[in-house]
């Protein structure tokens, strides 16, 4: 019986399968999950996909998860890769790993084609890319069908490869079929980051009908069930394709009819039957067979054949013999892997477990042991002999903890943190010095820090109660008060940095009267102390920031101001906490102090690393100076897809799209602000989710898509319990805006209001920040309550006038003018257009243009209103501002026009990003080149181009140079 016959009531299945492979043969990709319980056949259907892909000339790769090598970075992107990488010629291996993809080689598991780097490590980020380059690289000389099985399984920095590689398969011919349980608690989130994404397409194979029991009963035992015989088997496995082919191997090995008599044994064995199984198997198999099926249970998935027969034993014949028997009795099955692997893996997970978990322990730690000590000779990787320290007791292995902290610092390079963390936990279980175990301890704290923060607390805090040292207790003091933070124990992170920070300068950051003469009390600090008390006080100013019932600690800002100046990192992290401070406070002094900051090199290269207080620069600036903010976000992006991380990229992504938003450059913002909330789910961060969540909620509103941002927003999780600790104002603002937008102002105006108190909680009163207050006053003005709407729109023109921004200012004189009767009101408007002219937010140009003329209609001045609505028409659509478009046809009817909807063309139409493709084009780079340089797909710059040549009204990039060249003449 063939395994195609076997795929009982799976035709839906095999369909859908079929139909998505002839669809990638035909150069267009897919992305399944096969999703159900154990057993129920999944695996068997990506073995028949397997088989359609290669019968259809298609280049397959293949990969497992394994319990026992969870914590291995990449080892199924290893699985997938390695051996076409082996298998290739110098000259192929050159070709797949070309251009980006050869960040890929720490991935892999490969050579470099260099040393590394010149320019230094590289970041999670910069690997990922390198994969999906890779991919790209392996998938040109033909489709590309990558299977995984037991996603479940899989190590925490393929799932990062697989659901980055998922909204980017959209121009490479390659089809990703995958295999997973349901997700249940515990499981990572990336499996529901894949599951959600729109373009996975779920598949769920069901337990099999009594029907189709009966009809497995019959193929197997070759001859038809009785109906009590066939109805026990199906409650007994519930319909469990796996169980009931297991529970039927037991009753025969047993010789059991199919006979109604027989039904209470079926009952006996039950779901045991894979063990069952195993178990008679076992007692009727010759030694041999034994230990060669228990050396693969323990060395799989990636078991060569000599290390197999090491640990079984036996020779190369004996062991190829055994493998022979397990295969006829449906233990193993063959795998289509070149040598020297041994060519084998367990017909299911349950089966490689059943014969794990019957090896007796102590000849279980034997055959680790012994695991240890061949791959150690093979000079295998730190992390593949990792895989088995973990299995033997503390205390019985030589140089355990040197390779568990080898294997840990490697998972980090590759942004495997849950993996390095396991290492680290096993190897403090070993005998330590007190100097050993710090080491060991703040190497675990920092990598729980981004994986498990209750466990990271308990490791800087024991860590810290191990040195006297100062400075030492100062390093860990920082990360340690940050994770307080996070969890929301901010009074037991502030006391952890008052401490710190005492132990270097004797002031305490939350009593002025302390603080007082700071600047003259440097005498005796090393630079080193006294870059390291800046540092603390940055995190101690952070906390305000992003957490309600601490603004005491900013009392401390005067004297902090009049510290001597310092280049050192910690000064220059205070330098951008101050700035964040006065941004929130509306001080202009902001801007500048920013500049000086980001004016650094070594700023941005930490900033790139993740530093967490270098945000304070970034916000102010943003807030400020828009276009500043964009080349200053630019250049941390360039230098965090480098050597940073996932999380700075997200930070990093969402407030340069703030700025394109303020801006006008609605496209450019939403592009930027889902690669952010891309990168956000990715790392895991779900206050930075939130945040770019607000972010393209307003981009989307200012679009005119209000469903969209109002399913943005759901995602945002705000509901229930608000926490204390992340700036949930954002999230506030930009659903009063919507409920605005919807025309729903009682709601509007309470959240509105609620946005404002929670700024306010913040210490913070900056309407460039968040312009709770014009919300307000629009919904007040809506309602009929005019005088509490001119109160709050005149108080925001009061502190915008402060700030420096001109679209806040704008923003706030267009509403003042939007809710004040009469001449006022006109007046209010016109200097919002004289404002807005002279600065750069179009989209708060466009309105304002649009709104005057609208109040100009209605004072019957239509001649004078036509040349604004115009204006504001013009404007409006060549930024894509819907809502704006709309009111403006709607005003220039009403005053006797008719208007038209405009074309943008010319150099000048151009978005910054379709300037970015265009220019590189002109330059002679192909399409690949230019996709690899910024970091997009080359479907994405084929679809910049083709608006580049409509909007230039030309038909290729041979004209495009001299097209550009018009703009600047």
């Amino acid at each position: 019986m063939s395994e195609t016959d076997s795929l009982l009531e799976r035709q839906a299945e095999l369909e859908a399968l079929r139909a998505r492979l002839e669809e990638v043969r035909a150069g267009s990709s897919a992305f399944l999950m096969l999703v159900g319980a154990a057993g129920v056949g999944k695996s068997r259907l990506l073995n028949q996909a397997r088989r359609m892909a290669e019968e259809a000339g298609m280049r397959v790769l293949h990969g497992r998860g394994v319990p026992l090598e969870r914590e291995f970075p990449f080892g199924v992107v290893r699985q997938l890769f390695e051996p076409a990488l082996v298998r290739a010629s110098a000259r192929q291996r050159q070709e797949l790993l070309s251009g980006a993809a050869g960040d890929a080689v720490v991935a892999v598991g490969g050579k470099p084609e260099a040393e590394g780097p010149a320019d230094g490590a590289l970041g999670d980020y910069a690997v990922l890319h390198g994969l999906y380059w890779l991919t790209a690289n392996v998938s040109r000389g033909g489709p590309v069908v990558l299977l995984v099985d037991d996603l479940h399984w899989t190590d925490e920095s393929s799932l990062r490869y697989l659901a980055y590689l998922l909204p980017r398969l959209e121009d490479v011919p390659v089809a990703v079929i995958t295999t997973t349980r349901p997700v249940r608690p515990g499981s990572s989130p990336l499996l529901d980051v894949m599951a959600l994404d729109p373009g996975c397409e779920l598949l769920q194979p069901s337990d099999l009908t009594a029907e189709a029991t009966s009809s497995l009963l019959a193929q197997l035992f070759g001859q038809a069930p009785e109906k009590d015989f066939a109805l026990a088997c199906h409650q007994a496995t519930g319909g469990n394709p796996l169980l009931l082919r297991e529970l039927i191997r037991a009753l025969r090995a047993e010789e059991v009819a199919p006979v109604a008599g027989s039904a209470p044994l079926v009952g006996r064995i039950g779901s045991r039957a894979v063990s069952r199984r195993v178990a008679l198997e076992f007692s009727r198999l010759p030694a041999d067979c034994h230990r060669v099926a228990e050396a693969l249970a323990v060395l799989a998935p990636e078991a060569l054949l000599e290390h197999v027969t090491r640990l079984a034993g036996t020779g190369m014949e004996q062991a190829a013999e055994a493998a022979t028997t397990l295969v006829a009795i449906e233990l193993l099955r063959p795998v289509h892997q070149a040598s020297p692997r041994a060519g084998y893996e367990f017909i299911h997970p349950l089966v490689q477990q059943a014969v794990y978990e019957q090896i007796r322990p102590e000849r279980r730690n034997a055959f680790h042991r012994e695991a240890t000590a061949l791959l150690t000779e093979a000079g295998a990787s730190s992390e593949r002999i990792a895989t088995h320290l973990l299995r033997l007791p503390a205390g019985t292995t030589p140089h355990a903890v040197t390779v568990l902290c080898d294997a840990a610092e490697h998972a980090m390079s590759g942004g495997s943190y849950t993996g390095a963390l396991t290492y680290l936990k096993r190897a403090l279980t070993e005998p330590l010095s007190r100097d050993e175990r710090y080491a060991v301890l703040a190497q675990a704290a920092f990598a729980a820090q981004r994986s498990d923060l209750p466990l990271a607390i308990e490791y800087f805090s024991e860590a810290m109660s191990l040195t006297e040292d100062p400075c030492l207790r100062a390093r860990l003091a920082a990360p340690l008060g940050l994770a307080l933070l996070y969890v929301e124990r901010v009074d037991t992170g502030v006391a952890v940095l008052t401490e710190a920070s005492e132990a270097l300068r004797p002031v305490r950051p939350d009593d002025p009267e302390s603080m007082t003469g700071l600047a003259t009390a440097t005498r005796g600090m090393t630079p080193e102390e006294d870059d390291l008390w800046r540092g603390l006080q940055a995190i101690l100013l952070n906390i305000p920031t992003v957490a309600v019932g601490w603004d005491r600690l900013g009392r401390a800002m005067p004297a902090l101001r009049d510290l001597p100046e310092s280049r050192g990192i910690g000064a220059l992290m205070l330098e951008g906490m101050i700035a964040a401070h006065e941004t929130y406070r509306g001080d202009p002094r902001a801007v500048t102090r920013a500049r000086r900051v980001l004016a650094h090199p070594e700023f941005v290269v930490e900033a790139g690393y993740g530093a967490t207080t270098a945000v304070g620069a970034y916000f102010a600036l943003v807030l400020g100076d828009l276009d500043e903010s964009i080349a200053a976000h630019s250049a941390l992006i360039e230098e965090a897809r480098r050597h940073g991380s996932l999380t700075t990229l997200c930070q990093a992504f969402g407030f340069r799209a703030l700025g394109w938003l303020r801006r006008g450059d609605l496209s450019e913002a939403e592009t930027d602000v889902r690669e952010a909330l891309r990168l956000g789910f990715l790392s895991d961060s779900m206050a930075g989710v939130r945040l770019c969540s607000a972010i393209l909620c307003e981009t989307l509103i200012e679009r005119g898509h209000l469903d969209e941002a109002q399913a943005v927003l759901a995602g945002a999780e705000v509901s229930g319990k608000v926490p204390a600790n992340q700036m949930l104002f954002w999230v506030m603002h930009a659903e009063a805006r919507l409920l605005h937008a919807r025309g729903d102002h009682e709601r509007a105006l309470a959240l509105s209001q609620q946005a404002g108190e929670r700024f306010a909680a913040h210490g913070g009163s900056n309407p460039a920040v968040v312009a709770w207050r014009s919300v307000a006053a629009q919904s007040l003005h809506a309602m009929g309550r005019t005088e509490e709407a001119v109160h709050l729109a005149c108080e925001e023109i009061r502190l915008a006038r402060v700030w420096v921004a001109d679209y806040a200012l704008g923003r706030a004189l267009r509403v003042g003018g939007l809710v004040t009767p009469g001449d006022e009101g006109l007046a209010l408007l016109r200097e919002a257009v004289d404002v807005l002219e002279a600065g750069h937010a179009r989209v708060e140009h466009a309105a304002a243009l649009v709104d005057l003329g609208a109040a100009l209609r209605r004072a019957n001045a239509r001649a004078e209103a036509r040349p604004h609505l115009m204006d504001g028409l013009r404007l409006a659509s060549s930024l894509g501002a819907a809502p704006v478009v709309e009111l403006a046809e709607t005003e220039l009817r009403a005053a006797g026009a008719r208007p038209r909807r405009l074309v943008a063309e010319g150099p000048d139409s151009l978005t910054p990003s379709e300037r970015r493709v265009a220019d590189l084009a002109a330059q002679g780079l192909t399409n690949r080149a230019i996709a690899q340089q910024l970091y997009v797909t080359v479907k994405t710059v084929e679809v910049h181009l083709g608006n580049c040549y409509r909007k230039l009204a030309i038909s290729g990039r041979s004209r495009l140079a001299s097209s550009l060249a018009e703009r600047a003449d």
